[in-house]
């Protein structure tokens, strides 16, 4: 549910608006001049501000200017006056829309959703992902690897068979490849007897001594 906010000195329009918008769905509050209007969207903090141009004593202009002094909200401008000279104006000082009275419900709801949809996707998601660089260093503990990894390693470290990060640059690289390629031609039984036993054990048996006879 969205917050918004309507500055609006005709009852009649405000509360067409204030019901409209609510039947779509969002939190709507109503100013009905400018000082409040712009008293409210400091303590609401609105996701969108619908605000009119005709209004008593501060007009739309006015509030337009300061209301961009201090936020970026959203602005959809309603106003009678269907001027070229006025839409760019109010599009020049900040507004980011512009709607002429009179409007028809469908298309005040579906600039509203527009200009909501637009704000969310400029803004950033907490949730966003992290970078590569951030994923791989804090996805495994340190001194930990992953299972795949494991899976491909003997218990002292080397490699048992195919690895899928690919090979060093320069002479050390190609030597893995041929240290790769000769476990990968071997039989199954020395590539295993290899990963199982490396490195060798040095164990030592005892010798036979000749039997003395009296």
């Amino acid at each position: 549910m969205s917050r918004l906010l309507v500055v609006e000195d005709d009852p009649d329009i405000a509360l067409a608006v204030r019901l409209l918008l609510t039947r779509a769905g969002h939190q709507v509050a109503h100013a009905k001049d400018g000082r409040a209007g712009l008293r409210d969207a400091y303590t609401e903090r609105p996701e969108l501000v619908i605000l009119d141009i005709g209004l008593p004593g501060m007009d739309g202009w006015q509030v337009l200017e300061r209301l961009r002094d201090v936020s970026d909200v959203p602005v959809l401008l309603l106003t009678a006056h269907g001027q070229e000279s006025d839409k760019v104006r109010g599009l020049r000082g900040g507004a980011d829309d512009y709607l002429t009275k009179p409007f028809t419900n469908a298309e005040l709801v579906a600039r509203v959703e527009a200009l909501l949809r637009r704000s969310a996707g400029a803004s950033p998601r907490p949730d966003a992902a992290a970078p590569a660089s951030e994923l791989t260093a804090t996805s495994h503990p340190a001194g930990t690897r992953p299972a795949a990894a494991v899976a491909h390693h003997g218990t002292h470290g080397r490699p048992c068979g195919r690895t899928r990060s690919g090979p060093p640059p320069g002479r050390e690289g190609r030597r893995s490849l041929r240290a790769l390629q000769w476990q990968l031609d071997a039989p199954t039984d020395r590539r295993q007897s290899r990963c199982s036993t490396w490195p060798p054990a040095t164990t030592s048996t005892p010798r036979s001594r000749p039997a003395v006879t009296p």
